[in-house]
């Protein structure tokens, strides 16, 4: 009996661009969708806010614009975990509290936040300031109101000592560890601090509020038409 040679072409296998099937990703994109397109449809033309430094952008800019910030955040994390993927992963659960403890700590958690912000609402209010919150009135977005000296050194004494000190007289039951707060490879963590850093520096705005002013303007106080 003879062998032949089959004629029949080789066809060529294709490879499949491996998708995630965890629920949560895609719970996380369309989320991400659904979010932009309800913008877009409330927002219409323009969002409905007094932003001096974002004069005459329409709604599409803002939204590419926070794209692009947490399309960076992604890549951050990729990087992230890019350069700790051989590194073994901490048992962060053995540092937690027990269950019940833990949940209730994150909830006055987020009520002490929420607390702190209304507290300074009314305490600036009283003093005919802006309400304190996280970020200085002007920082991000600009402001069409004088910000003096005196209010932005209050807002810097109130942060500090509502969302910093008090926390940190709380937390030191735990120890360094447990909140993790000390690395378990510093020799590890020192290798990759330079490439993160120069990532996250790649991300700075410029342009919004005081991102890229040097010392003097950016302690400079706020006023209209400056």
């Amino acid at each position: 009996m003879q062998l032949t040679r089959s004629t029949r072409p080789k066809t060529r296998r294709t490879r499949r661009i491996p998708l995630p099937r965890s629920r949560a990703i895609w719970a996380a994109v369309v989320g991400w969708l659904a979010i932009n397109a309800l913008v877009l449809a409330a927002a219409r033309d323009r969002l409905p806010f007094n932003w001096p430094s974002s004069t005459g952008r329409t709604t599409t800019d803002h939204l590419v614009e926070a794209n692009i910030g947490l399309a960076e955040v992604l890549l951050l994390i990729a990087l992230v975990w890019l350069l700790t993927r051989h590194r073994p992963r901490p048992d962060v659960a053995a540092r937690a509290p027990e269950r019940a403890q833990a949940l209730r700590e994150t909830l006055l958690l987020l009520a002490y936040g929420a607390a702190g912000l209304l507290l300074g609402y009314f305490l600036a209010r009283s003093l005919g300031w802006h309400p304190f919150g996280f970020h200085l009135v002007g920082t991000l977005y600009g402001t069409h109101e004088h910000v003096a000296a005196a209010e932005a050194v209050t807002w810097a004494l109130y942060n500090l000592v509502v969302y910093a000190l008090l926390p940190l007289v709380y937390f030191r039951r735990y120890t360094p560890e447990q909140l993790c707060l000390r690395s378990s490879d510093r020799t590890a963590d020192r290798n990759q601090r330079l490439p993160l850093r120069a990532d996250s520096n790649t991300g700075c705005p410029r342009g919004d509020g005081v991102a890229g002013l040097d010392h003097a303007r950016a302690v400079r106080p706020v006023v209209p038409g400056r």
